[in-house]
């Protein structure tokens, strides 16, 4: 998703990927601090809560933490660096669990939630992490 895009279009969009694919995940690039609009965070908190793991961009880098730690932080990855990352951790660990009330997930589930996206946070470090080279 990109900066500007609403909450309809971001709802639209996650219920056509999850009726393509069993597995599916975001990559949403928004302003200097990775946020869209008010209705559109709004929607990818309520996809994250469905079991989509959102990865946020922003061109800077300097992503803002969200309260409940729903979101994945980019870092100062690449959009195809990002997308690489997410799409490798979806094949490798599988549906993120969802909520079974996205307006109201309890603690457990914001737990689960949580634990899911622990190796993909790994991951992204990683990615992120600078490289170290040699001259042998």
């Amino acid at each position: 998703m990109r900066e500007g895009a609403g909450e309809f279009e971001v709802l639209c969009r996650v219920a056509s990927l999850k009726r393509a694919h069993p597995n599916v995940g975001l990559l949403a690039v928004g302003d200097r601090h990775g946020l869209l609009t008010r209705g559109a965070e709004n929607a990818l908190r309520f996809a994250a809560l469905q079991g989509v793991p959102v990865a946020r961009l922003a061109p800077g880098g300097d992503v803002a933490r969200d309260p409940d730690d729903l979101f994945l932080d980019c870092g100062h990855l690449t959009e195809s660096e990002a997308a690489t990352v997410l799409e490798r951790c979806l094949s490798r660990h599988g549906s993120a669990p969802a909520a079974a009330n996205p307006d109201s997930p309890t603690h457990g589930e914001l737990a689960a939630i949580r634990a899911y996206l622990a190796p993909f946070r790994a991951a992204l470090a990683l990615a992120g992490a600078p490289r170290l080279t040699s001259n042998n």
